[in-house]
């Protein structure tokens, strides 16, 4: 297909195949439109392409005229594709230094290039099976993941020296209503420590409860609803976060060491 340019007034230059059909245009305001008319955006210069029943390709080549990398829209899915050829990494910089990238085998990578090794600031998530790791550089105390909602920061991992702490919002400031924990030895022969596997574990025995054995005792530890199922049918299941059971236990063993000093005192 041979292009030719042709000039349409002031306003717009265009140019034509050679079946004098518009290839491409340039507008007054330097937006270009590829296979139609640029659309116009305020204080914004458009390169516009529209595409084929496919979609919309850029392709990047390197001095060997092998296509190395490309920026595509797929037309079917409505999905835009930035793609490497190669077998090299996708990176993104910022005030001209790499800030992430996504390499080869698929792991995301950030403020760093490779898999950390506790001296980066950086963390790296390997989506093929590899590890997960978030790296501070400091031995001092630092955060490494920071949960929030709309009460504010609800907890935090973080590590300082050679130790990893998970925490929860637990000050004072936040609670009402305080009183002690009464009962608790009653309470706690209400739960039924168990041995089991795990369905899809069954060379593996552990310690543990059944969650809904839990829910009555301290429900605040359980998370779901015995038996539960999706609009699907499919099971819902119960979780248990253990840590809610250390009050109950600090509180038995307070119960029975009060009750021990009693009877020496007798």
């Amino acid at each position: 297909m041979a292009l030719t340019k042709v000039s349409r007034g002031l306003l717009t230059t265009s140019i034509v195949d050679n079946g004098n059909a518009t290839a491409i245009t340039i507008d007054a305001s330097e937006n270009v439109g590829i296979g139609q008319a640029p659309s116009a955006f305020s204080n914004w210069k458009i390169l516009e392409i529209k595409g084929g029943t496919a979609g919309a390709m850029l392709n990047f080549e390197n001095s060997s005229s092998t296509r190395v990398s490309s920026l595509a829209y797929d037309d079917g899915s409505d999905s835009l594709r930035i793609q490497n050829f190669l077998a090299n990494p996708i990176t993104f910089e910022t005030s001209n230094t790499e800030r992430m990238r996504i390499n080869s085998s698929g792991a995301l990578i950030l403020n760093h290039t490779g898999v950390p090794d506790g001296n980066q600031d950086a963390v790296y998530l390997d989506a093929s099976g590899g590890d997960r790791i978030s790296s501070r550089s400091n031995t001092n105390s630092r955060y490494h993941f920071v949960f929030k909602n709309p009460n504010g920061e609800v907890g935090r991992i973080e590590t300082s020296g050679t130790s990893t702490g998970y925490i929860t919002s637990s000050d004072y400031r936040l609670k009402e209503n305080v009183v002690a924990i009464t009962g608790a030895t009653e309470r706690l022969k209400q739960l039924n420590p168990s041995r089991f596997n795990f369905i899809a574990d069954a060379d593996t025995t552990v310690d543990g409860f059944l969650a809904h054995e839990v829910q009555d005792v301290v429900p605040e530890a359980i998370t779901g609803t015995k038996d539960a199922v999706d609009a699907d049918g499919n099971p819902e299941y119960q979780g248990i976060d253990q840590s809610k059971l250390v009050p109950l236990l600090v509180a038995t063993i307070q119960e029975l060491e009060a009750r021990l000093t009693a009877l020496e005192n007798n």
